[in-house]
């Protein structure tokens, strides 16, 4: 007969066993290896993953990541697309164009409510609206989203196809022609070219296509349809440590800068700062994460006006808003 101390040890070791299995199984979530292709170099609108990173967000929901720099949105959604890497962040537009060409991939969080295109100018300069770009030279690059949208933004604040002289020239000499006079005016973004013109000492004024009557999403978390299919838990998880990330990063964006240049000591501190700033006075506000459905809608209608989306697929086929909680 078993005795009495028999049968509590028995139990003991069966409860222990429960405890290391229960151990086991965490453990073995904890294992998902997962990387992040981003769609640029580190800038200020993905530092916010690196102090995640830092501060253990990703680690608690059972991710072990590795963020990878990337080169332009396409690519991003191409490298999420084909499988080999399982997250991204690419703009919008990039995203339902490459969805619209038939590539597996959804958006799952919007990270830039709007988009940062737009147009710059100098402060000193007579320009105060859109409408007073009436009879300037502007510097443009044939091809990109900017001059694609410039047409509607034109057309939102009473200007002809023609009442603007456009300069057309490489994207990296727009800048340099803003600041040399040659143009009174680019189409750039409101951050990245604002930091850039600012650190030569020229003062700048951007208005944002978005404050102008165009508006469009910006970057976004991507995912592929693959895995929304085969392991929905884990873009979950990862959605949930995204979101923790970016709302650390709007209540310190310093120490995100900091967590970024700890993990990538070769980055520019103080452009990047300058970027993280300017994210923060744009896009606060928007830091739950969440989809809004008119806002994709409204992209998709401005990509179809501009013809630079053919497809009549519905607006609400290129996200899944689920994964991010209310």
């Amino acid at each position: 007969m078993t005795s009495r101390r028999g049968r509590i040890s028995k139990i003991f070791a069966l409860a222990m066993a429960l405890v290391l299995l229960s151990a086991g199984s965490h453990a073995a979530q904890a294992a998902d290896n997962v990387s992040l292709r981003l769609h640029w170099l580190v800038n200020g609108s993905t530092v916010a993953f690196y102090l995640g990173l830092e501060r253990g967000y990703f680690k608690d929901a059972g991710i072990n990541l590795t963020i990878n720099e990337g080169k332009g949105s396409m690519i991003a959604a191409q490298v999420v697309g084909s499988g080999s890497e399982q997250f991204g962040t690419a703009d919008a537009v990039s995203i339902i164009q490459s969805e619209a060409k038939g590539m597996p991939i959804k958006a799952i969080m919007t990270i830039q409510d709007v988009g940062a295109l737009g147009v710059l100018w100098s402060k000193t300069s007579d320009i105060k609206a859109m409408k007073d770009l009436k009879g300037k030279r502007m510097g443009v690059t044939a091809g990109d989203a900017l001059t694609q949208q410039w047409p509607v933004v034109a057309e939102s604040n009473g200007l002809t196809k023609d009442s603007v002289n456009l300069a057309y020239m490489d994207g990296a000499a727009k800048p340099v022609s803003l600041l040399n006079g040659q143009v009174d005016a680019i189409l750039g973004a409101c951050i990245d070219h604002v930091v850039l013109l600012e650190s030569k000492g020229f003062p700048v004024q951007c208005q944002r296509f978005a404050d102008y009557g165009v508006p469009t999403v910006g970057v976004s978390l991507l995912t592929n349809e693959n895995l929304i299919k085969n392991n929905p838990d884990l873009v979950k998880r990862f959605v949930a440590a995204s979101v923790k990330s970016y709302k650390a990063f709007y209540e310190d964006p310093q120490a995100a800068l900091d967590a970024a240049v700890r993990a990538r000591p070769d980055i520019d501190r103080k452009v990047v700062g300058g970027q993280a700033e300017l994210i923060k006075a744009y896009y606060s506000a928007a830091a739950s994460g969440r989809i809004d459905r008119a806002k994709w809608q409204s992209t998709v209608e401005v990509m179809k006006k501009t013809g630079v989306l053919s497809s009549d697929r519905p607006f609400d086929s290129y996200f899944v808003a689920d994964f991010v909680q209310p």
